[in-house]
């Protein structure tokens, strides 16, 4: 299943905060829209892929310390990577003189960043990751820019057509693109070591979701989440080891790990027993010890405390 961090991270933040936030609400529809753009485009991959691609999702890379660049999919062949960036935009998208892009929906327009200028950022970028990890052999890099929404209306003036055409492609014209790519037995070697740095590479973002809407931790409702219908909190049952949910009268028993992973999303990766006991409203720090060893990675000792490394929703395996 393809996951989005920081949308994991804004769909806990809204079912935590007590009150409604329209900029939280709206970011969280754009980074959906987008997310299901991605799934569409590496369905479609992984439908006419042949043995020996590798297709690989959101992968975050190292560039010039301390920054990083994003890559929606990746396809690696025997003879060429291609670097697709999805945009899941539905309207008017004119490319002006300038290279100035604006997006016209309805009767609202805006301004937009130059798609073209970010992925051709993106081929630089990776191809010095490449030579950084001494990567020498020649490997061709051809980005692209997907356009997953069938609703997408493209115009620009004539001088730029050369380059619209060699950059941007909508998501249905992916397997003529890829009909000519031939599977080579010397270019397997090649395309697990590329993968292979590039997992080991991958260093998924962590936002402080808080500080972004200038939140703070008062704002946040505090107790253990509904796994059915995220209402908070819900009751432990008679039995002492279910939760029940008044809201959705459903009964759950991995109430507890959920609201851990929450924390983990908003507060910090790192928690003590006291901690997670405050966020999730629980009095028995024996209850939390359990839930914390089947949740965390590892522990370590700061301050005289125990802290123990939650495993994030993406580190899940």
């Amino acid at each position: 299943m393809l996951i989005n961090e920081t949308l994991l991270q804004l769909q806990a933040l809204e079912k935590r905060c007590f009150d409604y936030v329209p900029a939280l609400h709206s970011d969280i529809e754009k980074f959906k829209a987008g997310l299901n753009g991605e799934i569409q485009l590496y369905n479609l991959l992984n439908a006419i892929q042949l043995p020996h691609w590798q297709v690989l999702h959101n992968k975050r890379l190292p560039s010039y310390e301390p920054y990083y660049f994003q890559l929606d999919l990746i396809v690696l062949t025997s003879d060429t990577v291609y670097l697709f960036d999805t945009k899941q935009m539905k309207g008017h998208i004119h490319f002006h003189d300038d290279e100035t892009v604006t997006k016209t929906s309805g009767n609202e327009t805006e301004t937009l960043n130059n798609p073209i200028h970010q992925v051709k950022r993106h081929e630089r970028l990776f191809q010095t990751f490449l030579h950084q990890q001494r990567i020498t052999t020649p490997i061709t890099i051809r980005p692209y820019v997907v356009l997953t929404s069938p609703y997408t209306e493209l115009s620009y003036p004539s001088r730029l057509q050369e380059e619209i055409q060699r950059y941007v492609i909508r998501a249905e014209a992916i397997p003529k693109l890829l009909s000519n790519v031939h599977d080579s037995m010397t270019g397997h070697r090649k395309i697990a070591k590329i993968t292979s740095l590039i997992n080991t590479n991958h260093r998924p973002k962590w936002r402080n979701v808080l500080h972004d809407y200038n939140l703070t931790y008062a704002n946040l409702r505090l107790g253990v989440p509904c796994t059915q219908c995220n209402h908070i909190p819900v009751e432990r049952a008679s039995n002492h080891v279910r939760f029940y949910c008044k809201k959705c009268q459903t009964y759950s028993y991995d109430n507890i790990q959920a609201g851990l992973v929450d924390y983990a999303l908003l507060i910090n990766h790192y928690c003590t027993n006291k901690e997670a006991r405050q966020f999730l409203n629980i009095q028995d720090r024996h209850t939390m010890l359990r839930s914390l060893q089947k949740m965390s990675h590892y522990t370590r000792y700061t301050n005289n405390k125990i802290c123990y490394r939650l495993i994030l929703p993406w580190e899940q395996k």
